[in-house]
C-alpha cells in the first residue's frame, strides 16, 4: 500500500463510511439529498486528485477547502440529522405504549 492511500484515501475512504453509518442504520435509509450530498463529496474527492496529480497550483488551497470548510460543515450536518432522529426515534418510543393504553380504556 502506498503513502498516498495511507495519507489520503484510506482516511477519507473511513470517513465516508462513518459519515453514512448513522443516516443508514437509524433511518433505514438514505434519502436523495443525503445521497446527492455524498455523490457531490466523491466528485470533489476525484476533482482534487486529478488537480493534486496535475501538480495545478490550486490544489493546495483546494485541499485547505476541503479540511477546513467541508469536513466541519460534514460534521455539524450529521450531528444534526443525527440528533434529529434520535429525537424522533425517542418520541415514538415514549409516545407508543402509553397512546395505546389511552386509547384502550
Amino acid at each position: 500500500m502506498g503513502p498516498d492511500a495511507v495519507g489520503l484515501d484510506i482516511p477519507i475512504l473511513v470517513a465516508a463510511a462513518f459519515a453514512c453509518l448513522p443516516m443508514v442504520l437509524w433511518d433505514k435509509r438514505l434519502d436523495r439529498w443525503e445521497g446527492a450530498v455524498f455523490v457531490a463529496y466523491y466528485v470533489a474527492y476525484m476533482l482534487f486528485l486529478v488537480v493534486d496529480a496535475t501538480g495545478h497550483k490550486v490544489a493546495d488551497r483546494f485541499g485547505f477547502v476541503m479540511v477546513f470548510f467541508v469536513v466541519p460543515l460534514t460534521l455539524v450536518t450529521v450531528t444534526v440529522t443525527v440528533t434529529v432522529v434520535a429525537v424522533a426515534v425517542h418520541r415514538r418510543g415514549q409516545g407508543g405504549p402509553r397512546s395505546q393504553q389511552m386509547v384502550s380504556r
